[in-house]
């Protein structure tokens, strides 16, 4: 082998999970469950934003109109849930 791919292997080496120390450990879970917790806070305001808007457009008959108000309102909530999450970091 020559150099390069002996440095190669030894980069791929010192990447693994099991070099990284107690404290690198807990950082590395404290941002998987930070962008875990935005995905989920996204998704469920999107989520609820729609639901509500479709619920009461069937029920007032003003398709589209509240799906979309709604819509706008669960992308706002969103970002700010993402702000909230992201200042607790």
């Amino acid at each position: 082998m020559d150099d390069t791919t002996k440095s190669n292997e030894v980069s791929k080496e010192k990447h693994s999970l099991g070099s990284f120390t107690r404290k690198e450990k807990r950082t590395i879970g404290r941002a998987m469950a930070m962008m875990t917790q935005i995905a989920f806070t996204v998704i469920g305001c999107i989520f609820a934003g729609v639901f509500l808007g479709r619920f009461l457009d069937n029920w007032l008959d003003t398709s589209p109109w509240l799906l979309i108000i709604f819509l706008l309102l669960g992308c706002l909530a969103s970002f700010k849930g993402i702000i909230d999450v992201a200042k607790k970091f």
